[in-house]
């Protein structure tokens, strides 16, 4: 009886390390994910690369930009709903305030549609912060 006992403390050790090693490697993972940059005049782009490719980040970037231009191409599948996913992207706006700290960081949340033939997205704001990354003039 006692023998089983053990065997049985053994397993469920065994079961409970496996479990935390998996949970650290998916944590891990998590904390390395890619990031799409895009440099514009006065604005830096970064974007979650997670399940997006280059064009689509690049579609984003360009429309928080510049604005919605009303070109955007659905796809044939979106006349009835859009397959969207979610990804964040940090824009700062560099030397925004004249004194220190001079730029502005603002998060977004984007939903965008993964359908390749198609370029909707929208960007809400979460978080909107002053930095430091200009030195003064």
């Amino acid at each position: 009886m006692k023998i089983k006992i053990t065997k049985i403390i053994c397993l469920l050790l065994v079961l409970s390390m496996l479990f935390t090693i998996t949970s650290f490697g998916a944590y891990t993972t998590d904390m390395t994910s890619e990031v799409y940059t895009f440099e514009y005049e006065d604005r830096t782009i970064e974007i979650d690369a997670e399940g997006l490719t280059y064009e689509q980040a690049q579609i984003i970037a360009d429309k928080m930009i510049y604005g919605e231009d009303g070109a955007s191409t659905y796809g044939i599948l979106c006349i009835f709903g859009h397959k969207l996913d979610m990804t964040v992207a940090a824009e700062t706006t560099h030397k925004y305030y004249s004194d220190n700290p001079r730029c502005l960081r603002r998060t977004y949340e984007v939903e965008y549609c993964t359908r390749s033939s198609c370029t909707y997205s929208d960007a809400t704001l979460t978080s909107s912060v002053r930095m430091y990354c200009c030195a003064e003039d």
